[in-house]
């Protein structure tokens, strides 16, 4: 059995590679208005138009409206189940791949791009979107707090997301869990809270919104008041590689990371203790006694100067309590909207942006996307497409 999914693995694979060789010879042999009208219609939709379609596509950018060809691309239903899909998936994986589940914040990232929510809240708001709250048939699973189920069955109704998408609070659908965004959202809990002691919700925090991760903000020179106690001072025992090394991620990490200090994910579920450290935060005592103790939800920036310094954080959000007030600040650095016209131009390009025409034109993308602190991904993508449309 293992032989013959493993050779039908290969024919797909082969498949694959052969239509995206023809796409490369395509790609080609097509020039001009049609080929560019193809390529931006097909990377937003994530599926190519129709021949009446293209004819239409076609005559836009012979008229200089790439644009318009972006715009009928994400008014599609296509664009925004497979192509959003796939790119918010990777945000609650920890090997960054789509491959997941449908998700809470796979559909609420999707239902804030259908309804031009400024995206930032899904860093610190009260948000979410689930299924309808009518019944709908066939009948889809309610939202559960220890299964997917709900999401799962959302994906593959018949009325589309489109459709189906409903905006809804937290604080309605999961009483009791204190609303911040994407942090208290069952699928970030079940990757990032499960087991550990969440410094991994940290590290992803950075990854997914900063397109930074910790060992590329290492910084030795911060001071490690916070390093909590079950890090070692001597590892191997040589305090000096605990200086050199572990100071670098560990000072900078600890003073943010207690922003998450209640939230844990157990049992299958999502957890929040109001008030109560979770039991995680101040485990191996032993291991250097006078370390930091956990005793609130509170968190500071350790790295406002320093080799992070000029990820552009705001200076009015520097410490605060929970994950929603963590968020508002990763929200307001000059990093979150750099981070996110990297990432959407990388999805819809297929590649990150390498020459020096592209480079500039991510940033004025970024520059745009936080204007006015609207932060609409879906102009993102539609600049993204028209920026490569060439290639």
């Amino acid at each position: 059995m293992k032989k013959h999914l493993f050779r039908c693995s290969m024919v797909s694979r082969n498949l694959l590679g052969a239509f995206l060789f023809g796409l490369l010879v395509a790609g080609h042999a097509y020039a001009g208005a049609r080929d560019q009208a193809y390529r931006v219609f097909s990377r937003l939709a994530g599926v190519p138009p129709t021949t009446s379609q293209l004819d239409e596509l076609e005559g836009l950018v012979q008229a200089g409206n790439l644009s318009g060809v972006a715009q009928a691309a994400v008014d599609t239903d296509q664009f925004l189940e497979v192509t959003v899909r796939d790119f918010l998936a990777s945000f609650t994986d920890r090997d960054q791949s789509p491959r997941v589940e449908y998700n809470d914040f796979i559909a609420t990232g999707t239902g804030m791009v259908r309804d031009g929510v400024s995206f930032d809240q899904i860093l610190y708001a009260d948000i979410v979107y689930t299924g309808p709250v009518a019944a709908v048939t066939p009948p889809i699973a309610p939202v559960a707090p220890d299964n997917n189920q709900h999401y799962a069955a959302l994906e593959t109704h018949p009325a589309g997301l489109k459709t189906l998408l409903t905006r809804r609070t937290q604080t309605e659908v999961t009483p009791g869990i204190a609303p911040a965004g994407a942090f208290s959202l069952r699928s970030w809990g079940e990757s990032y809270y499960s087991a550990g002691t969440n410094r991994r919700s940290l590290r992803f925090a950075m990854v997914n919104f900063l397109c930074r991760d910790l060992e590329a903000m290492s910084d030795v020179t911060r001071p490690d008041f916070r390093v909590r106690r079950d890090v070692t001072r001597t590892p191997g025992g040589d305090g000096a590689v605990f200086k050199t090394k572990c100071v670098g991620c560990h000072a900078g990490m600890d003073t943010l990371a207690g922003a998450f200090a209640y939230y844990n994910f157990a049992d299958n579920r999502l957890q929040y203790t109001n008030g109560v450290v979770q039991e995680k935060y101040n485990i191996n005592p032993g291991e250097f006694p006078d370390g930091y103790v956990t005793i609130d939800d509170s968190w500071l920036n350790n790295w406002l100067v320093g080799a992070n310094a000029g990820l552009g954080w705001p200076a009015d959000k520097t410490t605060g309590n929970g994950a929603a007030s963590f968020g508002q600040m990763l929200a307001a650095t000059r990093e979150f909207p750099v981070c996110m016209a990297q990432r959407v131009f990388k999805k819809v390009c297929l590649k990150k942006p390498d020459t020096d025409a592209e480079k500039s034109g991510v940033a004025g993308l970024a520059t745009k996307f936080a204007e006015g602190k609207k932060f609409d991904l879906k102009a993102l993508f539609v600049g993204s497409a028209t920026l490569c449309a060439g290639e």
